[in-house]
């Protein structure tokens, strides 16, 4: 969401750009954490990271562009939300952002075991065909479909989407919606999309609400170690030993 309030406002390019770039960045995000502690790597730089993942696989050329300047401007905002230090091509700090960025990209994709296919279909595709499907038209539904969107937007804060398939995602937000806004949906609606799990989708949804939405903070800081990018490196140091021992317990045995 920062990096396209951050395009529109002029931070990255002064482009926009679409939301299923974002969301294959939050899949990818989510799916890296699944595995990995949030200890080991600063969340700032695997989101960063992630969303570079994104706009490759997507082919958004302008979005790689985005991605150090935005992610720049969020580190500023809190370290020093007062003032802003801009952010030459050639200085210090966008060579860091693009050292890390290379080096964190070559972990990711490590862990990822260079599959982010899985990564590309988002329940938001779903949305017009089940739509059409059901009659219901932008003009007239318009508040209707709008939940529905901002269901699924607020699923890419949670791991749902890598947990279940997204049409099941995609039905459980229309069934969710229908019935907070008491509209009728086919009695067959469920099996139809293949979705006969969405109450589970639904159930996690009503606890992010209720329990982890209220005390979420607007931006989360890192649980790894302090000091601008030096940890970055330890547990790159650190990853790459690991993965060095398990190689020569493999090669032994």
């Amino acid at each position: 969401m920062r990096l396209r309030e951050g395009e529109q406002g002029g931070e990255g390019g002064g482009t926009t750009h679409p939301t299923h770039v974002a969301a294959t960045a939050c899949n990818i995000f989510h799916q890296f954490f699944s595995t990995i502690s949030f200890e080991q790597f600063d969340i700032l730089l695997v989101a960063a990271t992630s969303c570079l993942l994104a706009s490759k696989t997507h082919d958004s050329a302008s979005f790689v562009r985005s991605v150090v300047v935005v992610f720049d401007r969020i580190q500023q905002d809190r370290q020093h939300p007062t003032w802003s230090k801009p952010m030459y091509l050639l200085g210090t700090r966008h060579q860091t952002w693009c050292q890390a960025l290379r080096q964190m990209e070559s972990i990711m994709l490590n862990e990822l075991s260079f599959r982010l296919y899985p990564f590309l279909v988002h329940p938001h595709r779903f949305i017009p065909f089940i739509a059409t499907n059901l009659g219901l038209q932008p003009s007239k539904d318009h508040d209707f479909l709008q939940h529905v969107w901002n269901f699924i937007n607020d699923c890419r804060n949670t791991t749902i989407c890598i947990e279940y398939p997204p049409q099941v995602v995609a039905a459980a937000a229309f069934l969710r919606t229908a019935a907070s806004m008491k509209r009728p949906l086919p009695t067959d609606f469920a099996t139809t999309y293949g979705a006969p799990d969405y109450s589970l989708v639904v159930q996690a949804m009503e606890h992010f609400y209720t329990e982890i939405h209220p005390q979420t903070p607007r931006y989360m800081d890192s649980l790894a170690a302090e000091g601008e990018f030096l940890f970055f490196y330890f547990s790159i140091i650190y990853y790459y030993l690991m993965l060095f021992y398990k190689y020569q317990v493999l090669t032994f045995y």
